[in-house]
């Protein structure tokens, strides 16, 4: 009864806040929102898992993060948003977090890679080479196909090394 009625206050909550316009910024709602799920699941570890509390929890979270993301430059060196996400995988079970990184992170990932100038190497390596840990085979294969490695080719086409330097 108690998880039952810490969830439904909850939602409640969440959803009074998303439709009202938002009190905190999205990064520090979503921050809540997994504090929450993380002391919910503590308190209540069977109830929890039996509830399909994940999905829940993902729900909550994204309605937070997709009133970021469009402010998120994924390649300005801040860290926050990837601080979440990495949180959000320790806890989330595998298939919400594949979820929340499909509906939120990748896409954004892919649209900062595909903007990213290869000549100033040091933005999008650190961004590559920090998410790979959190993304999927088949998610970071795709990110280095589609984003990735046509940035590259096409800066190595339009490079000419009697005017430019050696990047």
């Amino acid at each position: 009864k108690a998880f039952r009625e810490a969830v439904t206050t909850f939602v409640n909550f969440t959803m009074r806040r998303s439709t009202d316009g938002g009190i905190k910024e999205p990064l520090d709602a979503a921050r809540d929102a997994l504090a929450f799920f993380r002391t919910l699941r503590k308190k209540h570890p069977q109830c929890y898992r039996d509830s399909d509390t994940d999905a829940l929890g993902v729900a909550c979270l994204s309605s937070a993060i997709k009133r970021g993301m469009g402010r998120w430059q994924p390649l300005d060196g801040k860290f926050d948003w990837f601080d979440l996400a990495k949180a959000c995988r320790t806890e989330f079970s595998a298939g919400s977090f594949v979820a929340l990184l499909e509906m939120h992170f990748v896409p954004r990932l892919k649209s900062a890679l595909s903007s990213w100038d290869p000549r100033n190497t040091e933005p999008g390596l650190v961004l590559v080479e920090m998410w790979r840990p959190l993304l999927p085979d088949r998610h970071f294969q795709s990110l280095m196909r589609d984003s990735l490695t046509p940035r590259i080719r096409a800066a190595a086409e339009e490079w000419n090394p009697r005017k430019e330097r050696v990047p």
